[in-house]
């Protein structure tokens, strides 16, 4: 059709124009640094795709054997994803320490292998039983739903296999957000055209386990191994106990506010279970109008990431934070006071520059943790374990919060958060802190 056409030429056109801010962010560095980054950035695309390829799918799996009541529907998808936080939280730590020792490539076999079987799992069950297709989807989502994340923390680590300044860092978080934008495009699109074709959400189910299946083949043939043999580490499983993410908050003032500002921003991110109930049952969406949503959240991804790094560059990445979490907070509360789809609009284009909020945190916090002497596989699973718990204690509240109190309280107690954000974020100006370096 004329409108996937469009979507395929922007994909193109939007992967062709990362792989030109990629370029320029690499500079005069060796081979393998260019070559790991391009490698990276195409995994990202990939697994963001598989990822998100359910998003069309999910709400009118729930919405189906929930009776169309999406109170019903907003909460069993709220325990989906706060199960599949604590999970993932359980894991991560793991991951890192064992990826220290084989290797990232296996880690990414290992984490799109599973994405795969368990997309196949609720294929076979999508039109089963009401029990056997939320026991189905649970799995799915905790399992799955783990490893995908998973898989991009394994990347990051692989990332600072090559890349240890802080600044660069910074700036390749805008080209990662790019190639994951792109993803964001392609993934609920395809799987929003095989609901709207198929009438049946098992094939797009099924289209999101051969993703992953693609994946797993791209890394097998075409990824190189980062992790050189001589900075392997044995594995010290004290440190694989989930909660070992907590040394963060012991190492110091600067990073424990560092480590607190990046958690808080993390539970603001945990809105997407109730935007897209809301998008089914409030503005009664259809499955092509989730994908065309999604088209524009991918959109406003790869601009927010050009935008990003430009902000990085030209304010620092002090300024670059407050002035992203400002626009978050507006967008929040364009969503709170929605009645159309013209609210929604507005929420993501104001989100264009305000979930772009993270770049600096991450990169100061990655620099501060690596500091410390914590290998680069356990520094990403930390940082990744912190943002599990805010995916642990957003996603339930907030669909609590809706069930209960209806569409502005969860965006109003996400903007509360936005304030906390910002006392953290103000509290790290002092220049003795050294923490945003540009």
């Amino acid at each position: 059709t004329r409108f996937g056409s469009r979507i395929t030429a922007f994909t193109r056109l939007a992967m062709t124009v990362v792989d030109v801010r990629s370029s320029e962010l690499e500079g005069e560095g060796d081979e393998k640094m260019k070559r790991t980054l391009k490698q990276v950035l195409r995994l990202v695309f990939l697994n963001a795709s598989a990822w998100v390829m359910m998003m069309p799918a999910r709400p009118q799996m729930m919405l189906r054997v929930s009776d169309g009541d999406p109170a019903k529907a907003s909460k069993t998808m709220g325990l989906m994803s706060s199960s599949a936080g604590i999970f993932e939280f359980l894991i991560t730590q793991l991951l890192g320490r064992v990826s220290d020792k084989i290797g990232r490539k296996p880690m990414m076999l290992a984490t799109a292998s599973i994405g795969c079987f368990f997309r196949f799992i609720d294929f076979l069950f999508a039109n089963s039983s009401r029990n056997k297709v939320i026991m189905a989807s649970w799995l799915d989502r905790c399992i799955a739903g783990a490893c995908y994340p998973a898989f991009f923390t394994v990347a990051r680590a692989a990332i600072n296999d090559v890349i240890t300044n802080q600044a660069d860092l910074a700036k390749l978080g805008g080209p990662m957000g790019s190639w994951c934008g792109a993803g964001l495009i392609f993934g609920p699109f395809v799987g929003a055209k095989m609901l709207s074709l198929s009438g049946d959400p098992k094939y797009t189910c099924l289209t999101a386990s051969l993703l992953s299946l693609f994946t797993v083949l791209y890394v097998q043939t075409s990824f190189d191994e980062t992790l050189d043999t001589g900075k392997r580490r044995d594995i010290d499983w004290s440190a694989c106990n989930p909660f070992a993410c907590l040394q963060l908050f012991t190492k110091g003032g600067t990073i424990l506010k560092v480590s607190l500002l990046n958690m808080v921003q993390m539970v603001m991110n945990e809105m997407h279970d109730i935007k897209l109930i809301m998008l089914r049952s409030t503005f009664g969406f259809s499955p092509d109008d989730v994908g065309r949503y999604m088209l524009g959240y991918g959109m406003i991804t790869i601009t927010g990431g050009i935008l990003g790094e430009k902000s990085i560059r030209g304010l620092g990445q002090w300024w670059h934070t407050c002035i992203c979490q400002v626009f978050e907070i507006c967008s929040l509360l364009s969503w709170a006071a929605a009645k159309s789809g013209k609210g929604v609009t507005l929420g993501l284009l104001l989100a264009t520059m305000g979930q772009q909020r993270g770049l600096a945190t991450g990169a100061a916090l990655s620099t501060l943790a690596a500091k410390t002497g914590m290998p680069p596989g356990q520094v990403a699973a930390s940082i990744a374990n912190i943002a599990n718990l805010g995916k642990i204690l957003g996603p339930y509240a907030y669909t609590i919060l809706f069930s209960r109190y209806g569409q502005a309280a969860p965006f109003l107690a996400c903007i509360c958060c936005g304030l906390t954000a910002q006392a953290f974020h103000h509290s790290l100006a002092d220049a003795k802190h050294m923490v945003f370096k540009d």
